[in-house]
């Protein structure tokens, strides 16, 4: 299996037990624009190999 294979396993379980798991929900509990806020989390970042 695959990484990719696994990470989509991974996040189609937390998307499908999201309640149970206890998670907040960041639009709902406000603090959506905190996290967008954060250098680079909308934009595309270009990562270099080197240094």
């Amino acid at each position: 299996m695959k990484i990719d294979d696994k990470l989509k396993k991974i996040a189609d379980y937390i998307c499908e037990n999201f309640e149970d798991l206890d998670m907040d929900d960041s639009v709902e509990e406000g603090y959506l624009d905190d996290y967008e806020e954060i250098l680079g989390a909308t934009e595309k970042v270009r990562y270099s190999p080197y240094p």
